[in-house]
């Protein structure tokens, strides 16, 4: 989230897209994947229903995807409502999770990696240049568009963005397998984490030989196929490379801080994630709204275009210093909340769908 609102305070308010860019999201759906698997164990821990936790990931899933509507038309204005943006990719995700824990693990490894690979073809049979021709995602209004921007030309299109959170999920049901009843969950081994690591490490060199590959044989690379290192559309190289990277990450910070910490030296960090992490979900909305509403108002009240100011408002600078400012209130914010027990979005969820 904290890359996330660096990356889009500079690329909304001031044109500007650090190198950081193309790197949040991937991890917000990977850790998705991850959540629903520690929640699992959590509730299986507890003795659930199995037909009742189904019941409960579905009406998530179908919150999640339906706030990804009401998201697009109240803050990216009602033109865009079928951007198919990240909300909208991880309520999907969470409706295909419950069923893909169902399959061998292996299975979900060969069907993510068949998504990824038939990701440029898609993107190349879809035309998805010509969904793209103003630099965003602009569809028409048909049955057709809609479909295909869902599938494959969207912002967060299904192929082959599904695969992160399932990815997730797979990682974390290896390295936490569900736990018996007595205890919550089942702490992963050296040398889970040691093959993790070397997979990670694989997929980073997989895409950078192919970058390099791009560079000293540029006749190798059939036509229509996107950008070496591209994000809209996720390129091939792109997508190995962050689910590598974010591999890396994940299993990195669970050695240097969950396994290697003392008690007091964790705690601090722990309640911090667990505060921010609780109210993940509103994090999001809010680092967009904040901004973003403001913007339009500016732009519609002084030229009768909400767009006018987009992506030249002001400085980088500027742009980086209210980043700052709106992580700082975020953790006042939510802390409040947490201490006086006020409702929140994902308060709103879990008594719709728990």
């Amino acid at each position: 989230m904290v890359i996330m609102v660096i990356v889009h305070f500079s690329e909304n308010l001031a044109g500007y897209s650090p190198v950081i860019a193309g790197v949040g999201a991937p991890m917000f759906m990977f850790l998705s994947g991850v959540s629903y698997r520690l929640w699992l164990n959590g509730q299986m821990s507890k003795n659930k229903p199995e037909n009742e936790l189904l019941k409960i990931a579905v009406r998530r899933g179908l919150f999640i995807f339906s706030l990804g509507f009401a998201f697009n038309i109240l803050v990216w204005l009602p033109e865009d409502v079928y951007n198919w943006d990240i909300l909208t990719l991880i309520g999907v995700g969470m409706l295909t999770l419950p069923f893909v824990r169902r399959v061998p693990h292996i299975v979900a490894v060969i069907g993510c990696v068949a998504l990824v690979m038939m990701a440029p073809i898609a993107q190349n049979i879809g035309d998805w240049q010509s969904f793209w021709s103003e630099g965003y995602f602009d569809p028409d209004w048909t049955l057709s568009d809609v479909i295909q921007g869902f599938l494959v030309s969207g912002y967060f299109p299904v192929i082959p963005w599904i695969a992160i959170p399932v990815i997730g999920f797979v990682t974390a049901s290896y390295l936490f397998v569900e736990p018996n009843p007595s205890e919550r969950s089942v702490p992963c081994t050296r040398g889970k984490l040691m093959r993790v690591c070397k997979i990670a490490c694989l997929l980073m060199l997989i895409s950078a030989s192919l970058l390099l590959m791009r560079q000293m044989f540029p006749q190798w690379v059939p036509k229509g196929m996107p950008k070496a290192w591209t994000m809209f559309p996720p390129s091939f190289e792109y997508i190995v490379g962050v689910i590598g990277s974010t591999l890396l990450t994940f299993t990195l910070v669970h050695v240097l801080v969950d396994r290697r910490l003392r008690e007091d030296q964790i705690k601090p960090i722990r309640n911090l994630g667990s505060l921010m992490g609780k109210f993940s979900l509103s994090f999001y909305l809010l680092h967009h709204i904040v901004p973003l509403w403001p913007l339009w108002m500016v732009g519609f009240i002084k030229k009768g275009e909400p767009h006018e100011y987009w992506k030249k408002a002001m400085s980088v600078s500027m742009a980086l210093t209210l980043a700052g400012l709106f992580l700082i209130g975020c953790y006042v914010l939510f802390r409040w909340l947490s201490r006086t027990k006020k409702p929140s979005v994902e308060t709103f969820m879990r008594w719709i769908c728990d």
